[in-house]
């Protein structure tokens, strides 16, 4: 299995020390030889008081969850490799944490975007940039979740799984579209 490592701090520099979950959510997969069938029902780590943590994970795709913040996607390519965090590629991972000279800064005031119609009123938008709505049409509708930037999408805005920013004219590339490994 891959090794993943890194350091978890607070905003203001402080070491996070808690629990980070990983949930498998490329089931099946093609492991080696193997194909891997059922998903991962969750493995939880609790980082040192410095904020370090290490873990092992077999090679796939992972939401990977900080307790009281959003979870973001991460990608394990390789099961004999061993890995930084702020190496597996994660979409969007900028827009949510900077990465600081410790590690991985956390920011869990990061807020969800207020329904599609806020979605669409983000002005700042960076292909693969991941942003998590809380609800798609009114509160509570259970339909939110988390979309990722195509800057080369020319897809119809469907209003549900593909949004079209308001400062992206319809004939031009550039839409959010809903994450479908949720």
């Amino acid at each position: 299995m891959a090794t993943i490592a890194g350091t978890i701090q607070l905003p203001d520099g402080s070491p996070y020390v808690g629990k980070i979950r990983f949930f498998r959510c490329d089931a099946p997969a093609v492991v080696g030889p193997a194909l891997v069938t059922g998903i991962h029902d969750g493995l939880v780590v609790e980082t040192e008081e410095d904020g370090e943590f290490a873990t092992e994970l077999k090679a796939g795709t992972y939401r990977m969850q900080i307790a009281g913040s959003r979870a973001w996607t991460i990608h394990v390519l390789d099961d004999t490799a061993t890995y930084d965090i702020r190496e597996l590629g994660v979409p969007g991972f900028p827009s949510y944490a900077g990465t600081g000279s410790g590690g991985v800064t956390v920011q869990p005031v990061d807020k969800a975007v207020q329904g599609a119609a806020g979605l669409r009123a983000v002005v700042v938008h960076q292909d693969d940039q991941v942003r998590t709505l809380e609800y798609l049409t009114f509160p509570g509708d259970r339909q939110g979740g988390d979309f990722i930037y195509d800057a080369a999408s020319t897809w119809p805005d469907d209003s549900v799984d593909v949004i079209r920013p308001f400062d992206v004219s319809a004939s031009s590339p550039g839409r959010w579209h809903r994450d479908a490994n949720l």
